[in-house]
């Protein structure tokens, strides 16, 4: 169903009444989309204007943003400030005053205490869980793709820096994968020789012997099952590591694009992310810029 088609239907239907108890009364489609992004937005107001700061000790540059560490905000501040039901802030957050802002940052701050002490109590809880939910999540998929293993992609604070105001999820979903490649091209730009010379060589050596194997296979029909070396493990289960060991190698090593001007990469990538601080203008090449992609691309 297309997104006009459900926004006439949304409109034709009794949910108008709740629509109304917000205080619209025209309701168009671009009113659905702000009721439906109206926390979001909050979310990429904190990010874009450099609001919300979280930093690991010591490591002042790298900004941590997890899907645990997002849920955990979304309790504590949002589910904090946010009204859910009338979808804005409360009105004792609005309140200018001294007194008051000094107790609902008061409030916040031990919010944020017993956060802090839940998620360390509950830790080895939260790691079972995250490791049992990546194994069904991506288990299949290194199967069938082992080369996702070193797959890239945006950060959790990249991607709220580079959404805008009242993008749907999946109209930013398909924004951010279209510039991924881009983003590959432009840091392969930077070469990296000790890289390719890691890569290469033991792509070299583990698809050396994956030949042999697969040469002694089509020889012999039970070379590979046969013969065992280390208890009871067969050639075959030696060759079944080492061919996702080759293509997560021929993947790392970095491809280097027909234009790998920096500038003109990080331009045509521009497009896609719609961010571009000012001390990137001209200055892709540097190393400076270069670092900040990586910060967000990892």
């Amino acid at each position: 169903m297309k997104w006009s088609e459900l926004c006439e239907k949304v409109l034709k239907s009794d949910t108008m009444k709740s629509f109304q108890r917000l205080g619209i009364k025209n309701l168009n489609q671009l009113d659905i989309i702000k009721i439906i992004m109206r926390k979001d937005n909050y979310y990429i107001a904190l990010f874009n204007k450099d609001i919300l700061k979280i930093h690991l000790p010591l490591l002042s540059k790298l900004t941590p943003m997890t899907k645990t560490l997002e849920w955990g905000l979304d309790k504590t501040v949002f589910g904090f400030v946010f009204d859910n039901k009338k979808q804005t802030i409360k009105p004792e957050f609005k309140n200018t005053s001294t007194e008051m802002r000094k107790k609902m940052a008061k409030a916040l701050r031990r919010r944020f205490y017993i956060f802090a002490f839940v998620s360390i109590l509950l830790m080895p809880i939260i790691l079972l869980f995250l490791i049992i939910y990546l194994f069904y999540k991506y288990g299949e998929e290194l199967k069938n793709k082992p080369s996702t293993i070193i797959q890239k992609q945006w950060n959790q604070n990249a991607c709220w820096k580079f959404r805008y105001w009242n993008e749907l999820p999946h109209l930013f979903e398909r924004r951010m994968n279209n510039s991924i490649q881009l983003a590959i091209n432009y840091l392969n730009a930077f070469k990296n020789d000790v890289l390719n010379i890691f890569t290469t060589f033991f792509a070299f050596i583990f698809g050396s012997f994956a030949v042999v194997l697969l040469l002694g296979g089509l020889v012999d029909p039970y070379f590979l099952t046969n013969i065992v070396l280390v208890q009871d493990k067969t050639l075959l289960y030696v060759l079944g590591i080492l061919l996702p060991l080759l293509i997560a190698l021929r993947n790392a090593t970095p491809f280097v694009h027909y234009d790998n001007d920096p500038n003109t990469l990080m331009k045509i990538l521009q497009v896609h992310i719609q961010y571009f601080p000012a001390h990137w203008i001209n200055n892709a090449h540097t190393t400076k810029v270069n670092h900040n992609i990586i910060l967000l691309y990892i």
